[in-house]
């Protein structure tokens, strides 16, 4: 399938576009729609689906859902190229709002998320908010908590969003050419990496999702980190740091 649009809702754009990156995402996306359909925003958002070449049932339950719970829906093609940096450059493309926020297919947000993201991001450009982990599928079994925005190595200059949990202006997202697509995997921590480097900041607001965890119960108290080729990658990107 191409493009597909439910109830836009008018021709006026919305200030506010969620972007959810999906790879066969067919058993968790469901969640996190209705969960976005509760959202307690006063204002109309969108939402936009970019569906990275998905084999499974993604964009019908992605139709459905949507149509159950009265979402502004946009559901886009993004196969051209693997990967999540991919699928939201997409997605942000095809978004029509000026406030970009970011969540994942598999996680769920909290009733106040959008509000609370999008009053950061207009405040300062850039916001992450904070993860409730929780243990294989069931969201009420939160056992730690941590902030969307983490530092490799504690440095303060190397401050990167998790994309889980993130927003951002999209004159601030242009700026910046979106997520860099070529990097080997972390591509959130690239992109905060060149928002810090542009002089910009990344504020932290209570916005919260249920974020979704496999790990041991000590793995999920521990702080997040990059994927492993990001050891070597970023002090040869990064020197200057």
């Amino acid at each position: 399938r191409g493009t597909i649009t439910l109830d836009r809702r008018g021709t006026e754009a919305p200030r506010i576009s969620v972007v959810i990156p999906a790879y066969n995402a067919a058993n968790t996306i469901g969640a996190q729609l209705i969960a976005l359909a509760a959202q307690d925003l006063a204002e109309i958002f969108d939402v936009v689906v970019s569906d990275n070449g998905s084999t499974d049932d993604t964009q019908e339950v992605v139709i459905q859902v949507a149509m159950a719970n009265d979402l502004s829906l946009l559901l886009c093609r993004a196969a051209e190229r693997r990967g999540p940096g991919h699928a939201r450059n997409v997605g942000a493309a095809h978004a029509r709002g000026e406030v970009l926020l970011f969540c994942d297919a598999d996680d769920i947000a909290e009733p106040t998320w959008a509000h609370q993201l999008m009053d950061s991001v207009l405040l300062t450009g850039a916001a992450a908010g904070r993860l409730a982990k929780f243990v294989n599928d069931d969201p009420s079994q939160v056992d730690a908590t941590a902030p969307a925005l983490q530092r490799w190595h504690d440095v303060e200059q190397l401050a990167w969003p998790v994309t889980a949990c993130f927003g951002v202006t999209r004159e601030v997202f242009e700026s910046l050419d979106g997520f860099d697509e070529t990097v080997p995997s972390s591509e959130d921590l690239d992109f905060g990496i060149r928002l810090g480097l542009s002089g910009r900041s990344i504020t932290q607001p209570e916005a919260q999702v249920r974020y979704r965890t496999r790990a041991t119960p000590q793995k999920r108290r521990a702080p997040l980190r990059p994927s492993a080729p990001w050891e070597s990658f970023i002090p040869a990107r990064y020197r200057a740091l």
